[in-house]
C-alpha cells in the first residue's frame, strides 16, 4: 500500500519495521524515515517530520 498522506489527515496507516517512508524534496525521491519499531502504535506528525528532514537536507 502506497498512501499519500495529506496535512492534517489520520489516516490510520501501520507500517512494518524496516519500511521505508519518502517525500519529494525539489523534486527528488528522499527518504522520510525509516521505521524502527520504536513508532509502534504511536501517531507521527508527518509534516514536522518533513520540516526536520528538509533542514537536514539543507545542511549537507
Amino acid at each position: 500500500m502506497n498512501p499519500n498522506l495529506s496535512p492534517m489527515s489520520n489516516s490510520g496507516v501501520t507500517l512494518k519495521v524496516g519500511q521505508k517512508v519518502y517525500f519529494k524534496y525539489n523534486g527528488k525521491k528522499k527518504v522520510l524515515f525509516v521505521v524502527t519499531g520504536e513508532e509502534a502504535g504511536q501517531t507521527l506528525d508527518v509534516p514536522k517530520l518533513i520540516r526536520e528532514r528538509k533542514k537536514e537536507l539543507e545542511n549537507d
